[in-house]
């Protein structure tokens, strides 16, 4: 009898445990709505992860216009393990959020992986620095080589690298996997750009060493920034 008494006492704990944690998921299901009801238009969230499973691993400008389809909406709310995120799918949603509203908005979103001292440590790479004093800095400094006026002196490397990926374009029709090879080509040609406007450095190939670097530092960069990313 003690151990029948004992058995029944502990299921009845477990099913108050499980009772316990439901009713916790519900009311945080209930509390989430009613905080995702001031933002814009988002799918169904699952608690804790929110909407991960709403992002894939690439290609997520097609995942996000089709979401922004179904949402009937160019602004889409999303929120991940706690970090808010805004999907703008338009021109004219980008303009409103981030012209007229600029101030309000252009502060970087949040990549541990990525900014992380401990990490990979890009935190102050321009593109990842917070909106602040340091980043207006940069911003007036840049703006010496890259307002409209500056920006002639650059054409002739523009325009000669772009004769050089046509060139290579014609090539394509020959390998097994075209869209793969176009793909590969482009991002060549903006790397080679890159290199020689900052550096005064040429590539001859894909295969140069500074530029295997470069994919290589940008493929990591992308992984490690990617929400969903494995």
């Amino acid at each position: 009898m003690i151990e029948l008494y004992s058995m029944t006492g502990s299921r009845g704990i477990l099913s108050l445990y499980v009772a316990l944690a439901s009713l916790a998921l519900v009311l945080v299901q209930r509390l989430t709505r009613k905080l995702k009801s001031s933002y814009p238009p988002s799918p169904s969230s699952l608690p804790f992860v929110g909407d991960m499973f709403s992002i894939p691993s690439d290609h997520e400008y097609l995942a996000f216009t089709k979401l922004g389809e179904q949402l009937k909406s160019d602004i889409v709310y999303l929120e991940i393990l706690g970090h808010k995120y805004i999907i703008l799918n338009s021109v004219g949603a980008a303009s409103e959020i981030l012209e007229k509203r600029a101030a309000l908005h252009l502060d970087r979103p949040p990549m541990p992986m990525v900014k992380d001292p401990n990490l990979m440590n890009w935190s102050r790479a321009v593109v990842f620095i917070e909106y602040n004093n340091t980043w207006r800095k940069y911003r007036r400094i840049m703006d010496n080589w890259l307002n409209p006026r500056s920006v002639i002196q650059f054409d002739e490397l523009q325009e000669k690298q772009a004769l050089l990926l046509l060139q290579r374009l014609l090539a394509a029709t020959k390998h097994t996997q075209p869209f793969e090879h176009v793909k590969n080509e482009f991002f060549f040609a903006m790397g080679s750009l890159m290199f020689q406007l900052a550096y005064g450095y040429q590539p001859q190939t894909p295969e140069d060493k500074f530029f295997k670097e470069l994919e290589l530092a940008m493929h990591s960069v992308v992984s490690a920034g990617t929400q969903t990313s494995k």
